[in-house]
This record gives structure tokens, sequence and C-alpha cells, in this order.
């Protein structure tokens, strides 16, 4: 990026113009663009090469008004104004030359010939209302506030709808040190375009030096770094003619950051278009599709990026996480294998398959997904990674790591981690243990019923009765975890469970596991 394009964008960066599209191509120079950029500029300058000598001037007028517009469109400023000054030197009458060139000359960092181009675009059309809002910026941002304002109130009295008119009036008064007509404008400028997050930073400080320091911190906590946009048909013709697949992707990957994912989608879709077999494009074009909700889609632009470029570690977790998405286990694995191979130190990516397969039932490759997460972390992602190891554990029927695992939690809570003590009351009922580990787990039994009744409890506490062979007090507790359990509508498959568990206490015999199917204490997600 050039340093005069740089310096235009700090000047105005609320300025929805050419200097958005970047400056890479003057940097590169004409040899080093982008193939399709390379040819949409030689097509223009062969239209005009190609016109005979005796060609009436609005004829070459208009050949190299359309050169000078593909180099604006592909930030060649140097070459886009002399472009325009020769179409000038045929047609000096023509708005759009003037209006273009002023935007050229603006993205070169030349305030003053900006300037002029404007005075001279506004002249020949005094209608254009992106003209005035423009020249009412670039007035505003040279401390020009008596004419701002009336740049910008001509703009209002063209459209009376103009959000960016009342924007700009109220910036310009807020600069005035005219608190309440600024807040006044724009508060009406953002609601009605409430997207506009710059809006919200002029806003808030207006609201604070009036004294209104809640209402400013409302304000500012919604705050993105969304432009407030204006129709400016004569720009938007030339921004249409970008042909350079990397100016567009980085236009979409910015508006994405933003959070405007329907213009990225756009944007990245154009780029995706141009370059179709680009890994980098098409993996941002699925993220930000995955974003959007649009899983299928997704899909195929994440598949075509990794089958491009199998071992890009980004395409690979993305592809993944479509598949979790789609609720497609088995290619969720296998791709959150692949990617864990590209990317070993993902430790987010070995959580996502650990809970993949606990959730499919498959509690041996889960405990052993958790216990090599536990082996890699720290502090409460140990023992997360602990607890839901232990589960994994007890349902895969290993009483000795279940218990160690959630002992390693409970201890590391100071014994506060009801759910770990839960866990241990119930393995201490079922497992193997000496008579003071089953008095021990027997007592967090019942305390937790007693302090937390509910259907758990209840289930942890009948568990107790029965291993001590009391089944009348088990089949009591198990038929209030019950009733409990369909008072609040639990899920059926809990239900169930609950019902099996009751039968079987009838018949003086245990569950086979600590945890029921069904129980909401599976929830991994």
């Amino acid at each position: 990026m050039s340093v005069r394009s740089f310096a235009a964008r700090g000047l105005l960066a609320t300025l929805l113009c050419v200097a958005a599209l970047g400056a890479l191509a003057d940097e590169a120079g004409l040899a080093r663009l982008d193939a399709s950029v390379r040819a949409a500029i030689e097509q223009a300058e062969a239209r005009v090469d190609a016109l005979p000598k005796e060609a009436k001037p609005a004829a070459r007028a208009d050949a190299l008004e359309q050169l000078a517009k593909v180099l604006l469109a592909h930030d060649q400023y140097e070459a886009a104004t002399s472009a325009f000054d020769r179409a000038l030197a045929l047609a000096p009458q023509r708005f759009s030359l003037h209006y273009l060139r002023a935007l050229s000359r603006l993205s070169m960092g030349d305030v003053d010939a900006a300037m002029t181009g404007f005075d001279r675009a506004l002249a020949l059309n005094s209608g254009y209302v992106a003209g005035w809002l423009r020249r009412g910026e670039l007035r505003l941002s040279r401390g020009n506030l008596e004419g701002a304002r009336a740049d910008f109130d001509q703009a209002q009295a063209l459209d009376p709808q103009s959000a960016a008119a009342l924007a700009g009036l109220g910036r310009t008064a807020l600069q005035a040190g005219q608190l309440e007509e600024a807040a006044e404008k724009l508060t009406e400028a953002l609601r009605r375009a409430p997207g506009a997050g710059r809006l919200r930073t002029p806003l808030a400080l207006a609201l604070r030096q009036l004294g209104r320091t809640d209402e400013a911190r409302a304000v500012l906590a919604e705050r993105n770094d969304e432009a407030l946009p204006f129709a400016d048909p004569v720009f938007e013709a030339v921004a249409s003619l970008r042909r350079n697949p990397a100016l567009i992707y980085e236009e979409g990957r910015q508006l994405a950051e933003r959070g405007n994912l329907p213009a990225a989608l756009k944007a990245l879709g154009e780029a995706v278009a141009l370059a179709p077999e680009e890994p980098v494009f098409l993996t941002e074009h699925g993220r930000v599709l995955l974003m959007a909700g649009q899983v299928d889609e997704a899909e195929k632009a994440l598949g075509r990026a990794t089958g491009l470029a199998p071992r890009q570690p980004l395409a690979a977790e993305l592809h993944a996480r479509v598949a979790l998405a789609r609720g497609d286990a088995d290619a969720a694995r296998s791709r959150l294998q692949r990617a864990l191979e590209l990317i070993p130190e993902a430790d987010d990516l070995r959580v996502e398959l650990a809970r993949l397969e606990f959730r499919q039932g498959s509690y041996e490759a889960a405990a052993r997904a958790f216990d090599a997460l536990a082996s890699r972390v720290e502090g409460a992602e140990l023992s997360y990674a602990r607890y839901w190891g232990g589960l994994a554990h007890a349902l895969a029927g290993d009483c000795a790591k279940a218990q160690a695992s959630l002992r390693d939690v409970f201890d590391a809570s100071g014994g506060r981690d009801g759910w770990a003590m839960l866990g241990l009351a119930r393995l201490g009922a079922l497992c193997p243990a000496d008579a003071a580990a089953r008095d021990r787990a027997r007592g967090w039994a019942d305390t937790l019923h007693r302090q937390h009744p509910g259907v758990e409890t209840a289930v942890t506490a009948a568990l107790h009765a029965a291993a001590d062979g009391d089944f009348e007090r088990a089949l009591t507790l198990q038929q209030q975890a019950l009733d409990a359990a369909v008072a609040g509508a639990e899920r059926l498959e809990h239900v169930a469970s609950l019902k099996a568990t009751l039968e079987g206490y009838r018949q003086r015999r245990l569950p086979e596991r600590a945890y029921l199917a069904g129980s909401g204490l599976l929830d991994i997600d």
C-alpha cells in the first residue's frame, strides 16, 4: 500500500470511495497484476487504439473514459488520471469524468485536486447527491464547517431520507460544539441506518459531553466497523469493473470481520468465480457460509478447497466443522482426525473429537480422547477433560479410571464440585470398594439428595439403597425420581430408563451403569 493512498484513507475513513479497493496494483505495476486484471486493462486499451482517426471526439472520449474506469477500478491511479485528462480534453463538460477524476486524485492523497474536481462536477450536475456528500466529507475533514454544512444541507434537500446527509450534519455540529443538534441528527441517522456502527462513536461522544453517560455507554456497546453506505451509481459502475480476485477476496474478508455476512458472501463468491481453483478463496468462502448457516454450500466450498490443497490446515478444520454441523458423525470423525494430523496443537479439535465419540456412544474412544486432552491442558480445561473422561470411563465400565478422573476433579475443586461428587457417589455404589470408601460414597449420596432433592440425586440415593440390599427404600427413591422426571417433562428416553431401573429394583437387580440413558447429565454439548 502506498503512503499516498494510506494518507487518503486516514483522511477520509468515512467515505465510501475508491480507496476502499486497496492500492496493491499501484505497487506491483501492470506487469505483475493478476492475469484477469491485465486482460481487462489491455482490452480497454485495445478499444481506444482501434478507433479510426476520423472517430468523433465523443466516441474517443467514451473509450478513454472506459479505460480510465477500468484502471481506477484496479487502483492504477496515475494511469487512470492520465486517461481521464485525455478524455476531458475531448469532453470537458462531462460530469462523470470530473467526478471520477476527483476520486482518483483523492485516492492518491491530492486533496486540493480532488476538491477542484468535485467543484467542477457539481457545477455540471447539481442534482447528484453523492457528489454533495463526498465534497461535504472532504470539507469537514479540512475543518471547513460552514462549507460542509452547506453541502450536507444540499444533499438532504435533494434526498430528505438520506441517513448519510443527516450523519454529516450531525458530525459537523459535533465539531462546532453544537452538541444537542449533533446528538439529535446522529441518533436519527443511526435509526435510519442501524447497521452503520461507525456512527456510534461520534454519537457517544456527543452524549458523553452532554453528561448522558449511560446513553453513551449503551450506544458504544453495539459499535462495529460498518461504514454508512449511500448510493453512488457513478462510482458503483466503476466498482463493478473490478477483476482482481485478490482485492475482491480481501474486501470480502474484511466485510466478514465487520459482521456484514451478506455483503461478504457476495464479494467472496465473486472472488471464487474469478479464481475457482484458489483454495484460500474457497476456504474463506466456506468459512463465511458456515457462519451464515449455509451448511450445504459450505460443504461444497470446503470440499473443493481440501481437494485442491489437502494439507491446508484451516480448510481441513472447517471441513470437519461442517460435518459436525451436518450431524455426519463418520465424516466428522475422519475429518477431525485428518485436521489434527495437520494441526497437532489444536486442542479445540481434540475436544470436538472427544465430544463426538461421547455423543455417538463410543465411550472407550471418548475416554482415550479426553485422557489425551488432559495430558496437554491445565486449569479449567484440565478439569473439563478429566470430568468428561471420567464419565466416559464410567460408561465404558472402567471403574478404576472413572473414579481416578472424577477424584482429580473433586480434589482440584477443594471438594466443592458437586457434579464430580455425584459421579463418585454413584461409582461408589457400583464399583468394588472397601467399607470406608462405600460409607463415604453413601454419605455423599445422602447429603446431595437432602440438600438438592431432584431426579438425579434421588437416582443416586436409590442406587446406594439397592447396593446395600434395601430394595424397598430403593423403590421408594426411584419412584420419586420417576415422578419428578414426568412432572418436569424430561425427555422420553430418560423416563424409559428410570422405569426400567425401577423394574430392575423390583427384581432385586442393580443397573449396569452409573448413568442412565437420556439423562441430562450426559448432555456434553
